[in-house]
């Protein structure tokens, strides 16, 4: 009886410790799948950010490279080319021109490099974030974990004062038995006094 019993804990407590298993296996795999969850967010916000960005810088281009165009025509005419028609004016008109677009290359070029600069900025927030939250959720867990060890450890204590005190129950019923057989008569001792 005592063995069925000790067999009955231990196979209690084995099942309790595969539930257990399943259920850190089971948080194991959500905290993967909120990982992936969130990587692909971060990582489509990112991809979204950057996609902006090089369609503006294609389109800069485009606009860049039409002013080009009409620059080198500009340029051409002040190099001396294709100047039979221009008069004085036009051609103090074209310098200035000249000069105006390229400090509008200049400003746009500064400010694409301020754009491009904030963006890694704010893609290094986004992983400073993310490496905090997860931080956060492994103090979390591990917090858990800890009170899951004390409340094992309390539920061990008390299995084990109650095995002694059954234990010890066992060991007093029996020494009531035996006291109780050798007083009777027609058993123990008194049987074979007779």
């Amino acid at each position: 009886m005592k063995r069925q019993l000790y067999i009955y804990i231990y196979i209690y407590i084995e099942r309790e410790r595969e539930r257990e298993r399943e259920r850190e296996r089971e948080r194991e795999r959500e905290r993967e799948r909120l990982y992936m969850h969130f990587m692909s967010y971060w990582l489509s916000c990112n991809v979204r950010r950057v996609n902006c960005v090089l369609k503006e810088l294609k389109h800069e281009e485009a606009c860049m490279s039409k002013k080009m165009e009409l620059l080198e025509a500009s340029k051409q005419k002040l190099l001396g080319k294709n100047l039979e028609s221009c008069s004085l004016e036009e051609l103090h008109e074209l310098e200035g021109k000249i000069e105006q677009g390229l400090r509008d290359i200049r400003v746009r070029k500064a400010s694409q490099q301020q754009k491009l600069h904030s963006t890694l900025d704010l893609s290094t927030s986004y992983m400073l974030t993310f490496y905090k939250l997860q931080f956060h959720l492994l103090q979390e867990q591990i917090a858990q974990l800890k009170e899951k060890e004390c409340s094992l450890i309390e539920e061990n204590a008390l299995m084990r004062d109650e095995e002694v005190l059954s234990h010890s129950r066992l060991v007093q019923d029996t020494d009531v038995d035996t006291q109780l057989c050798i007083g009777w008569p027609g058993r123990g001792r008194t049987h074979d006094n007779m």
